[in-house]
């Protein structure tokens, strides 16, 4: 006989893809410093290590990863390194860098920092990258401008995920670094678009173009400030103290419309809004109550009512937005109570 259980309230994942795009003011200045609202930035240039919340964030736009992920067409486009190999059985993986690439202190750039680099976060568990790095076994220059990665068991996204999110440190900076999590890294150096400008902590970070970059920026630089709510960050919109924003409310867009100095875009995302439960843990353990509750959601009632229909609803994390990776044959599970009801009494909760 199954065993009674009784349900309580609770809630369970639902995925909406939003397309809520950025507002930006109209006629830029071609070349200038773009100034970027934001609501919040971290107390730190943290490379992956989590003592400072967003700083990673901040860190893409001063690092350059040794390849750039191909969201269009999968694969991996060049970065630092121009080209590489990866051995049959997926296990050994080559790659050449640019020769030239300097990072923003006129040091350049090598295989040895490059090995530096994921072995430093491996040792030191970048909490960022550290499902990435799980089979990786070594990294080692096997020439100034060359090195060799190898694998404990193939790995598919090893090149497209974990040597596109990883910016390369340098090593003459990193290497006395013996607690990641209490470094500071200011300013940060690294080999990307951007160079460090300044920062008044908790306020604003400048980052300024790098001309010895393989692809300089078209812009001078980027200014971002943050205002310590999206509400304040909006209001520096309308008042012309920002240039642009990276995601508005939908109750926004009319208002942004009505006026004659800013333009609403609305793009595709790559990413998702989620209310996830872990699935370790009882009662969320019971794949029927998880099919249940996923039945019970009003996915479309919550995309209208909470983002004005700007938005997707998914049968998956993967975004069509993505669309090497993207399965448009995964579908989102339509919400029907009755059903969900005769999973629950199937299941023996009353």
């Amino acid at each position: 006989m199954l065993k009674q259980r009784r349900l309580c309230t609770m809630l369970f994942v639902f995925l909406l893809l939003l397309s809520l795009g950025t507002a930006a003011a109209q006629d830029p200045q071609y070349g200038g410093t773009l100034v970027f609202g934001a609501e919040s930035m971290g107390d730190s240039f943290d490379i992956g290590f989590w003592h400072g919340f967003g700083g990673v964030h901040v860190i893409d736009t001063i690092g350059e990863g040794l390849v750039r992920a191909d969201f269009e067409n999968g694969g991996a486009l060049p970065g630092l390194a121009e080209s590489w190999e990866i051995s049959e059985d997926g296990l050994v993986y080559t790659f050449h860098i640019r020769e030239g690439m300097t990072f923003h202190d006129g040091n350049p750039v090598t295989a040895e920092d490059v090995a530096f680099t994921f072995n430093y976060m491996k040792e030191h568990k970048a909490a960022y990258y550290n499902a990435t790095l799980g089979q990786l076994e070594s990294a080692a220059a096997t020439g100034p401008n060359t090195v060799r990665f190898k694998l404990a068991n193939p790995f598919a996204p090893f090149t497209t995920q974990t040597l596109a999110m990883v910016p390369i440190v340098p090593k003459h900076v990193w290497e006395g670094v013996e607690d990641p999590t209490t470094f500071e890294n200011v300013p940060a150096i690294g080999s990307g678009t951007y160079r460090f400008g300044h920062w008044k902590k908790a306020q604003e970070f400048k980052v300024e173009r790098f001309d010895g970059h393989f692809q300089p920026a078209d812009n001078a630089g980027l200014l971002v400030i943050f205002y310590g709510t999206s509400e304040a960050a909006y209001t520096a919109l309308i008042k012309q103290e920002a240039d642009v924003l990276d995601s508005i409310l939908p109750h926004q867009i009319l208002e942004i419309e009505g006026t004659d100095y800013l333009q609403f875009v609305s793009v595709p995302s790559n990413g998702s809004d989620t209310l996830v439960v872990n699935v370790r843990n009882a009662p969320y353990d019971d794949p029927a109550l998880r099919l249940a509750l996923s039945l019970a959601t009003p996915r479309e009632r919550m995309l209208n009512e909470f983002y004005e229909g700007y938005g997707n609803i998914a049968g998956s994390v993967i975004a069509p937005a993505n669309a090497f990776w993207h399965d448009d044959s995964v579908k989102p599970y339509a919400h029907d109570i009755e059903r969900a009801r005769q999973v629950l009494s199937d299941a023996g909760y009353t």
